[in-house]
């Protein structure tokens, strides 16, 4: 779930209290004329006065439905603080996993999260009183905060194992259903403030027309356009800088018409620098960038501003102070003028350089061990078997092609293939032996025919073991099979 996602327009409240008290070219051309009898000008009157208190009840429903409005923004703002820390609490679990401890700075930034949590939930409850959806959020939002503690304990306990499990099976799909309830929450409150938008400016074009202040209407929707825009980019801002609160990641600001750029403090200390060391330029960025990766990041900008993409991602190498290169994610998304130009750009950066290392190692130690398999004069398999006996295949090894005639990709991508090329006065032992195999993880060990894709049969010697397993019942199992 984090996706750089920004608040709906905010439409703050436009109060429409003052009237013209001006007289109509028509009345004043009335009363210059001799009256012709006074029921006509007693309508002349009454139409006035009709008027204005049609002006009156229209202002006082227009304030009525910004107040509203305003209710539902407050309400909005706290939805958007919700998810922000709650997601907070997700990225100090994430941390923790990965730094294998859960640190008092951890612990301290999770109560601070839930503290803001509450703080929200509460305010929502008097601004929606009597809303179940609220209700609903607070349950989702205590079982979540549930799974976390107990994802941190185990984490502290030295369990990672089980850790993990817990983040897969109850914070991750718990931050789902919370962010699902926040998110059509969101959803509503938009459309609600987009029905109290055409309601208001129905009622001002309404009272335009009976008094002939269209001008006036036009410059005061003029104003609100503009005021929605700039407050609906704070608020994005805002959002967003809620959001990385709880994360360890370094802000950038680059202004695109100026070249000035802010770079926060901690993007500066993930390259070794002071806050005062760094000049706010972008060449600042841009001369650290690895030279292989120069081009890469150009155009990732380029899209980015072009508008082919709303957001931009590129994880790319930066020079440490040392002289060293840190992998980092930067994240970023570009801010547009009305008339769609872009001029500035905003976004986070990540220090990607553990994980990134951890899995240049794996790549190199699953190498090592495909070349040292693809050796051996015998076919490898490995594969899972799910609680529900699904099974897949991750890896066969291309020896299969020379002992039976097909090649790794059609064992892969059908888990059942193999038991098709069993020669049929063999089929029946050697399923029921596989089956026994898989109730008791016993190793199985069996001699039997097979029939190659030219129609020879081959006798082959097969050896499979179970080399480990999972807390949700699925198995990892190697085959070896040979002649």
């Amino acid at each position: 779930m984090l996706k750089v996602r920004g608040l709906v327009p905010i439409i703050r409240s436009m109060k429409s209290s003052k009237m013209n008290n001006e007289k109509s070219p028509e009345a004043d051309a009335e009363r210059q004329r001799p009256a012709r009898n006074n029921s006509g000008r007693a309508s002349a009157w009454i139409l006035l006065l009709a008027g204005a208190l049609a002006t009156l009840a229209g202002t006082f429903a227009i304030d009525q439905l910004y107040d509203g409005v305003d209710r539902r923004n407050q309400a909005q703002l706290h939805v958007a603080r919700i998810e922000a820390h709650a997601e907070g609490q997700s990225i100090a679990g994430w941390q923790t996993i990965a730094e294998g401890r859960a640190g008092s700075e951890v612990t301290r930034a999770v109560e601070e999260d839930r503290r803001e949590i509450s703080g929200s939930v509460q305010a929502l409850k008097r601004l929606r009183p009597g809303d179940d959806r609220v209700s609903r959020i607070e349950t989702s939002l205590n079982e979540y905060a549930a799974a976390v503690d107990e994802e941190l304990r185990l984490i502290e306990a030295g369990r990672m194992e089980a850790a993990e499990s817990v983040s897969e099976e109850r914070v991750d799909p718990g931050f789902e259903v919370l962010n699902e309830l926040l998110d059509s929450m969101d959803a509503r409150y938009e459309e609600a403030a987009r029905r109290t938008e055409l309601y208001a400016e129905a009622g001002i074009y309404s009272m335009a027309a009976l008094l002939s202040l269209v001008v006036a209407a036009l410059f005061l929707r003029h104003d609100r356009a503009r005021r929605e825009e700039r407050e609906a980019v704070e608020r994005s801002e805002e959002r967003y800088e809620i959001a990385v609160q709880g994360a360890n990641d370094g802000i950038w600001d680059w202004n695109l018409l100026t070249g000035e750029t802010h770079f926060s403090p901690r993007w500066k200390a993930m390259i070794g620098f002071e806050q005062h060391e760094i000049e706010d330029r972008f060449e600042e960025w841009e001369e650290r960038v690895h030279p292989e990766d120069r081009e890469r990041m150009k155009a990732e900008i380029r899209k980015c501003m072009s508008g082919a993409a709303d957001l931009c991602e590129l994880e790319h190498r930066l020079r440490h102070r040392d002289g060293s290169y840190r992998w980092v994610l930067a994240r970023g998304a570009s801010v547009r003028d009305t008339e769609g130009r872009p001029y500035r750009m905003v976004g986070s950066l990540t220090d990607t350089t553990e994980r990134t290392e951890t899995e240049e190692k794996l790549e190199k130690a699953e190498k090592r061990y495909r070349s040292l398999v693809e050796q051996a004069p015998m076919v490898t398999f490995t594969y899972t078997r799910e609680p529900d006996g699904g099974t897949h295949i991750s890896y066969v090894s291309p020896q299969v092609e020379a002992l039976l005639g097909y090649f790794s990709e059609s064992f892969e991508d059908d888990p059942e293939f193999w038991m098709s090329l069993l020669h049929p006065e063999d089929r029946e032992r050697v399923l029921a032996e596989n089956d026994h195999t898989d109730a008791t993880g016993e190793t199985f060990e069996m001699e039997y025919r097979m029939v190659r894709s030219d129609g020879r049969v081959v006798w082959v010697r097969e050896e499979t073991v179970l080399i480990g397993g999972e807390e949700d019942g699925t198995t990892l199992w190697r085959a070896s099979k040979w002649t």
